[in-house]
C-alpha cells in the first residue's frame, strides 16, 4: 500500500513539474525587455604642448598630438519592465581614461502612482540641467559640455533612493525630486573620498519649449588623502642647503555642497541654454569654493545646427596654491561649433574653442607630477582647441 501511495505521489509530482515550468515561462514571457546604447568617437588637438586638455576627471588628454580619450565613450542600457509599476534598469559605460565608475545606473523603479516614482539602487545625481543625458553626445547640441560648469561638481553616482513627484500645472509640468544615500567624491588631484549622508533635491518646471530647474546637493566628506613630496627644509649639506621631500597623509573631513540653476529653450529652430553653479566647502573654502556659468545659443538650418557659447569659472579664494592645493582655478572659454545630423541615428560635430586659464591651471587641464605632488599644469597662455566627434545611438 505504501508503495502504491509513493508511486502515486511521484506521478502527481511529475505531472506538476510542467505546470510550474509553464508558469515560470509565462512570467518571463511577460517581461518587457529593451536594450539600447550610445557612443561617441572623437579626437581633439590643441595649440600647446605645455598642458594636456581634458574633460572632467581624466588623467591625460590632448596636446599638439591628437587624443581620442577626451570625448570617446560607449554605453549600453538594459531595462526590464515586470509590471506596469515595477521595472529594473542598468547602464554600463566605458571611457578610456576617466576616474569615475563604469556603472552609473543600476536601480529598481517603482511607480505606485502615475505622478510618483521611486528609484532604489544606483542613480546619477541630478546635479545639472542635463544630468540624465550628460554622457550621451547625441542628445545634446554641443560637442562637449562647458567644463567651466560641468567639471566643477565632484558628485556623480548615488547609492540610495530617489523619489520624484510630478504635477501638471495649467498646461505645464512641475516636478520635484529628492534623494539620499552615499556617494564618492571624485577629484583628479586626490582620487576618491567617501561621500556619506549625501542628500539633495531638484525642482523642475517644463513648458512646451522652456525648462527651468534649480537644484542643491550636500555630502559629508571624509577620508585620507596622500599628498606626495611635501618639502621639508632647507637642510644643510656639504654641498649647501637642499630641500628634502617626504610623503604626507592628510585626513579630510568636510561638508561639501553644490547648487545650480539652469534654463533650456528649444522653440522652432531656436536653441538656447544657460546655467549657473556654485561649489563650496564648510571647512576648506580656500581649496574648494568656485562659481561657474555658461550661455549657449544656436539655430537649426535643416540638418545643420551651428552654435556659439561662452563659459567662465571663478575660484572663490586667493590666488596661488597651498599645500593642500585647489580643486579648480579661473578659466573662460569661447566656443563655436556645428552639429550635422548626417544620419538617422548619428551626428557629426565640429567645435573650436579659445580657452583662457588666465595664468592659472584652469579647469580643463590635467594635473602633473611635481616636487609638491600633483599640481595643475599651467598653460603658457590661451589655448586653442579643435575637436571632431561622431555621436550615435542604437
Amino acid at each position: 500500500m505504501r508503495k502504491v501511495i509513493a508511486i502515486g505521489a511521484l506521478l502527481s509530482a511529475m505531472t506538476q513539474v510542467p505546470a510550474h515550468a509553464q508558469d515560470a515561462g509565462s512570467l518571463l514571457s511577460n517581461i518587457d525587455f529593451s536594450l539600447t546604447g550610445y557612443g561617441t568617437a572623437g579626437t581633439v588637438v590643441t595649440s600647446t604642448d605645455s598642458a594636456q586638455f581634458i574633460r572632467g576627471n581624466e588623467s591625460s588628454g590632448a596636446t599638439k598630438s591628437p587624443a581620442e580619450n577626451v570625448d570617446s565613450n560607449l554605453g549600453v542600457q538594459a531595462t526590464a519592465r515586470f509590471t506596469s509599476w515595477l521595472a529594473a534598469t542598468a547602464q554600463a559605460e566605458y571611457t578610456k581614461d576617466a576616474l569615475t565608475g563604469v556603472v552609473p545606473w543600476a536601480y529598481l523603479k517603482l511607480d505606485p502612482l502615475d505622478s510618483l516614482s521611486l528609484k532604489l539602487g544606483r542613480v546619477e545625481m541630478p546635479i545639472f540641467a542635463i544630468s540624465d543625458s550628460l554622457d550621451v553626445g547625441y542628445a545634446n547640441v554641443w560637442l562637449r559640455p562647458p567644463q567651466e560648469v560641468y567639471a566643477l561638481s565632484n558628485l556623480k553616482e548615488l547609492n540610495g533612493a530617489e523619489l520624484s513627484y510630478s504635477l501638471p500645472v495649467a498646461g505645464t509640468h512641475l516636478s520635484l525630486t529628492a534623494y539620499a544615500g552615499d556617494t564618492v567624491i571624485w577629484t583628479q588631484r586626490y582620487g576618491q573620498m567617501n561621500g556619506n549622508d549625501a542628500r539633495g533635491g531638484e525642482l523642475k518646471w517644463d513648458t512646451q519649449w522652456v525648462t527651468l530647474r534649480a537644484g542643491y546637493a550636500q555630502a559629508h566628506v571624509d577620508g585620507n588623502i596622500l599628498i606626495e613630496n611635501i618639502p621639508v627644509g632647507p637642510i644643510p649639506t656639504p654641498l649647501g642647503n637642499v630641500t628634502a621631500y617626504v610623503p604626507y597623509n592628510y585626513y579630510v573631513e568636510d561638508i561639501y555642497s553644490f547648487e545650480g540653476f539652469g534654463a533650456l529653450v528649444d522653440h522652432d529652430n531656436i536653441i538656447a541654454q544657460a546655467e549657473w553653479v556654485k561649489r563650496y566647502s564648510q571647512n576648506y573654502p580656500g581649496t574648494v569654493n568656485a562659481t561657474g556659468w555658461y550661455v549657449l545659443g544656436g539655430y537649426r538650418f535643416g540638418t545643420l545646427a551651428p552654435y556659439l557659447s561662452f563659459a567662465k569659472t571663478v575660484k572663490d579664494h586667493a590666488d596661488g596654491y597651498t599645500a593642500s592645493g585647489t580643486l579648480s582655478d579661473d578659466q573662460s572659454t569661447a566656443a563655436v561649433g556645428v552639429r550635422w545630423d548626417a544620419f538617422k541615428s548619428a551626428d557629426i560635430k565640429f567645435q573650436a574653442e579659445h580657452v583662457n586659464p588666465e595664468g592659472t591651471g584652469g579647469v580643463s587641464f590635467a594635473f602633473i607630477n611635481s616636487p609638491l605632488g600633483l599640481l595643475p599644469a599651467t598653460p603658457s597662455g590661451s589655448v586653442n582647441v579643435f575637436s571632431v566627434t561622431v555621436d550615435f545611438i542604437f
